[in-house]
């Protein structure tokens, strides 16, 4: 595809890019955030067992396990019910949309400065009151973004099990009790596969170490990319342009 043919479809991207961003900006934070401490947890108490009882519980004190038991309800939207599961479904495909297109906007400009003879894979925006979160925005995308796609696809995978069944864990239909994401009526090898991935069990301790710099990378980028787009919207408010989406 042709630099010129490729500008619409980029123009395009970017436009979607933001204006989904402002929507899911607050949400993104919050599973990102909350995401980090769920899996900080599981690095150092282990995978809960039967009854949802951690290995080293006795070690667990009372207030953190009353804390991980309501970040969990917030990350997983169980706090909201079934409308929590709704609420994943869009993140999900949200997040997915965001690693796709962000990744397409980097290599285009990766493009651009190849041309040049600059093809070093991380730089530095050095010009712009936001230049430092441009800077840190792309390189959380960039090192990021393998990792972003494959958890925002299991957890709308996760999320739309329960939406399909209309039935979350401990719900009135008789689910199991309140946990991580209990397996539904039907699919449960499928939901436990996308499970398994989503928390990065295949990789043990190291993928749960891994998963709290993920979640704080993820925060960092909705927080980031929030900030871009606030000094974009000031520029534009300067020049007589005011729209929030554009």
């Amino acid at each position: 595809m042709r630099a010129t043919e490729a500008r619409p479809i980029i123009a395009t991207l970017r436009q979607l890019h933001r204006s989904i961003a402002i929507v899911l900006v607050l949400f993104i934070t919050i599973i990102g955030l909350t995401g980090s401490f769920l899996q900080g947890v599981l690095a150092v108490y282990g995978e809960p067992g039967p009854g949802g009882i951690y290995p080293a519980a006795a070690a667990m004190p009372a207030a953190l396990a009353a804390l991980h038991h309501v970040v969990l309800q917030i990350h997983t939207g169980f706090i909201s019910g079934i409308a929590g599961a709704y609420y994943g479904v869009i993140c999900g495909l949200g997040l997915f949309f965001f690693s796709i297109s962000g990744l397409w906007m980097y290599l285009e400009l990766y493009r651009g400065r190849a041309r040049l003879g600059r093809r070093t894979l991380f730089w530095a925006t050095n010009a712009g009151a936001d230049a430092a979160m441009r800077s840190l925005h792309r390189w959380f995308t960039v090192g990021l973004v393998l990792f972003t796609t494959f958890i925002s696809f299991t957890g709308f995978s996760l999320d739309f099990d329960f939406v399909r069944n209309n039935q979350i864990p401990g719900g009135n239909s008789g689910g199991p009790p309140p946990g991580p994401r209990g397996p539904p009526p039907s699919g449960a090898a499928w939901h436990e596969l996308n499970f398994t991935i989503h928390k990065l069990d295949f990789l043990g301790t190291a993928g749960h170490v891994l998963g709290i710099f993920i979640g704080l990378g993820l925060a960092t980028m909705a927080i980031s990319g929030f900030w871009m787009y606030l000094a974009m919207l000031g520029r534009r408010a300067k020049a007589g342009q005011k729209r929030l989406f554009w």
